[in-house]
């Protein structure tokens, strides 16, 4: 059994020993700052894989680095071809994209300035501006923008044959638009995608349209070069077929009616013009049955009692030549009114027609139901005073 002493003599040891291990691990801290640095290279490594851009991908589109490459500056690419050839279809959309409400909040693909870009140099790979557009998308490229869709728009030479054609079949307001007297022009100098879209809003069944057609079905009704969104104010589409439709014109440029209150409005104003129209030729029946002469030998007496004789005013028998005709006398406020009567008659009736023959179905039927109230309403007092109608063949 160990004495006293010597257990005091192994306490202190062990306690030495310890003491000199913390001092050494105190002093060397080196194993702490190995496995530090470790991790701070392991982590700078990292980085620097991730945001390692040394490719050049206008060069080696084929590294896989590049998938998802962007093309830099495309708003100043697009700038510099419009500036160029500022009446392309592409400059035209370019700016529908910025101005037009509808298009501004939609996100549509094609108003990306990659996709504009694409459609010109596809189109004309030529172009001095399509240089980086042309070395970035080459064939076998891997950069995914290289994918977005384009929408294939119509050159400048294709559109202002376009135009022209139209033009040259029927004129139309737009047509003085791009300077068609000059026939040395091979492209037109106006903005041809608008003027195009113009003339085909307005006559949509023109040969030439199928161009604007085919474009609007791949761009859909919001866009103002197809009949939607714009400030309102787009040219209705003149359909010559029966249609069901809120925007026609209705016999002036101004009156177009916008929504349903307008077109109710004027289904309205419509329906009271045939109900007027009928009211007129009523009055005319009157009018020439109290004011008509009697016939010649005809005696006062027997005169129906409706008919009013003034200022002594008689027909009578001339003949002349071997013809027998009956000599009516001029009475002014009798044949003036008579005119006026067929102005009114003739020129309503001929609006009527011309509302009829927008083909608009709402429109259409408003002026059969306006003739139907207006016969209701005015129809017994005409047949009161028509003459009575021969029968037979021979009259």
């Amino acid at each position: 059994m160990l004495t006293l002493s010597a257990q005091a003599t192994i306490a202190i040891l062990i306690l030495t020993q310890c003491v000199l291990t913390f001092a050494r691990s105190d002093a060397d801290p080196k194993p702490l700052e190995e496995h530090h640095n470790h991790n701070h290279n392991t982590l700078a490594r990292t980085e620097t894989t991730e945001s390692d851009m040394s490719v050049d991908c206008l060069k080696n589109n084929t590294n896989p680095q590049c998938v998802n490459y962007r093309l830099p500056q495309t708003a100043a690419i697009l700038h510099a071809l419009c500036a160029r050839m500022p009446h392309m279809a592409a400059c035209t959309m370019a700016n529908l994209c910025d101005h037009d409400s509808h298009l501004l909040h939609s996100n549509n693909v094609y108003c990306t300035r990659f996709s504009l870009i694409k459609d010109v140099c596809v189109q004309m790979p030529g172009m001095g501006n399509c240089s980086q557009f042309n070395a970035l998308c080459s064939p076998g490229s891997v950069v995914n923008e290289c994918k977005t869709k384009m929408i294939v728009l119509p050159s400048e030479m294709q559109l202002s044959t376009l135009i022209s054609g139209i033009c040259t079949d029927m004129a139309m307001d737009d047509c003085t638009t791009c300077g068609l007297s000059d026939k040395r022009q091979d492209v037109l100098d106006c903005d041809l995608l608008t003027v195009y879209s113009k003339l085909c809003q307005s006559m949509p069944d023109m040969s030439q349209c199928g161009t604007w057609s085919a474009l609007c079905d791949k761009l859909g009704d919001d866009w103002p070069i197809c009949g939607g969104g714009g400030d309102g104010d787009s040219a209705p589409i003149m359909r010559m077929y029966f249609h069901n439709s809120l925007e026609d014109y209705v016999l002036f440029k101004s009156w177009v009616p916008r929504n349903y209150l307008e077109y109710f409005a004027t289904l309205i104003v419509i329906m009271l013009a045939g109900i007027f129209y009928e009211g007129l030729k009523t009055a005319r029946i009157i009018f020439e049955e109290r004011f008509q002469l009697p016939k010649p030998g005809a005696d006062h007496g027997g005169m129906p009692h409706n008919i009013h004789v003034q200022d002594g005013h008689h027909a009578h028998l001339q003949e002349i030549g071997g013809w027998t005709f009956t000599w009516v006398p001029f009475r002014w406020h009798v044949d003036i009114t008579r005119a006026v009567f067929s102005f009114s008659e003739v020129g309503l009736g001929l609006i009527l027609m011309l509302v009829a023959m927008t083909f608009n179905v709402g429109m259409f039927l408003a002026v059969c139901v306006g003739a139907l109230l207006g016969s209701v309403i005015f129809g017994r007092f005409a047949a009161a005073y028509k003459p009575p109608t021969h029968t037979g063949l021979c009259h």
